[in-house]
């Protein structure tokens, strides 16, 4: 028989791992929700283009893809420390941190603002032919801006 009385207690051991592990996961981006400020963004939070490429050619409708850094993208909604969504500015100049990105509207491309409100990171666009410049652009739940940001310019043909 197995004298089971000095066996270290395993649910006790499994949780305080967990509990270390949570803990260094979140440890850049902990904080009191009440407290948020877009300041509070990680310093190297970033949004750049996948595809296309700065002075691509490209045909319309396009399939503009982004990626973030340093931030989890989610759904508009409250701001939140570490969140945050994409935004395509399409022949307008990025947003200066802190400031409000514009709203998005039907009209999207027409007003230059595609808001990625759902969290997503592509969105396909119809832009007319001729030279586009995109800003891909970071905002927090309420539009403030922030982040790095990276400027292309496309050429749709035909």
């Amino acid at each position: 028989m197995h004298d089971r009385s000095h066996r270290p207690d395993r649910p006790a051991r499994v949780t305080a791992v967990l509990a270390a592990l949570l803990l260094a996961l979140t440890a850049g981006c902990a904080g009191d929700p009440g407290a948020y400020g877009v300041d509070d963004q990680p310093a190297d939070a970033a949004a750049r283009f996948v595809s296309p490429r700065d002075g691509d050619e490209v045909t319309s409708p396009l399939l503009v893809v982004l990626e973030a850094d340093g931030i989890d993208l989610v759904p508009c909604g409250p701001a939140a420390e570490c969140e945050g969504h994409l935004n395509i500015l399409v022949d307008r100049p990025c947003v200066a941190a802190g400031d409000l990105v514009p709203a998005a509207a039907l009209d999207a491309v027409g007003r230059g603002v595609v808001a990625l409100n759902d969290g997503s990171d592509r969105r396909t666009i119809e832009l007319e032919p001729g030279p586009h410049t995109l800003c891909a652009q970071l905002s927090d739940g309420t539009q403030l801006a922030f982040g790095a940001t990276e400027t292309i310019t496309v050429t749709v043909v035909g």
